[in-house]
């Protein structure tokens, strides 16, 4: 009953059609990799930590060394390994996105969108982290809307009684996952957002 995620499928592709042999270190890697994407990390507790890590380092470091680490911790068979450098550079990180979460959760405002009570606030990063930190602060939401004006809307949930993909996203002309979802602000809308607030 655990979720999937497209680098959990397409490692068993790569497996099954013989492009690829199974291994620990890659059974590791897809699993946290996995664990991320379907938000599992958030239930594991300390176990589920590193994954976190591993994905903020994602953003830390940049694709192309971050690659470079993965590559070879996976060819030392020793991934994930955090050297000290790693560990305080993500711990001044945290507490980045701790206060930013604070800081948004301070200018959160309720709305009602398709029917369902939800939480509404600007933002323009760590949108799945600050999403579910929010809906998890206040689960009186049924979901959070998340409005970065380059002219994004992402939509985070905690529930497992929504459909963001379908039951909002997709009325906006957007789309997305059950869970986390996101559409397209036109052009005019924010022209006229903008009318209204400098009027």
């Amino acid at each position: 009953n655990i979720k999937t995620s497209g680098t959990e499928m397409y490692y068993h592709w790569l497996i099954d059609n013989n492009y690829l042999n199974s291994s620990d270190v890659l059974d590791r890697f897809t699993e946290l990799v996995r664990n991320y994407d379907t938000w599992r990390w958030s239930i594991l507790g300390e176990k589920g930590i590193i994954c976190k890590q591993v994905n903020d380092l994602f953003y830390l470091y940049g694709r192309e060394k971050f690659i470079d680490w993965c590559i070879t911790e996976i060819w030392e068979d020793s991934f994930p390994k955090l050297y000290e450098s790693d560990e305080l550079v993500l711990e001044i990180k945290q507490k980045e996105i701790d206060d930013y979460v604070e800081a948004k959760d301070k200018q959160l405002f309720v709305g009602n969108l398709c029917g369902r009570p939800c939480g509404i606030v600007f933002a323009e990063k760590y949108i799945s982290e600050l999403g579910n930190r929010l809906c998890q602060m206040h689960p009186e939401f049924d979901f959070v809307a998340i409005i970065n004006m380059d002219g994004t809307v992402s939509y985070r949930t905690i529930r497992d009684d929504i459909d963001l993909g379908k039951d909002v996203a997709k009325l906006f002309g957007g789309g997305g996952h059950p869970k986390a979802a996101g559409s397209q602000i036109s052009e005019e809308v924010r022209m006229e957002v903008i009318k209204e607030i400098f009027a």
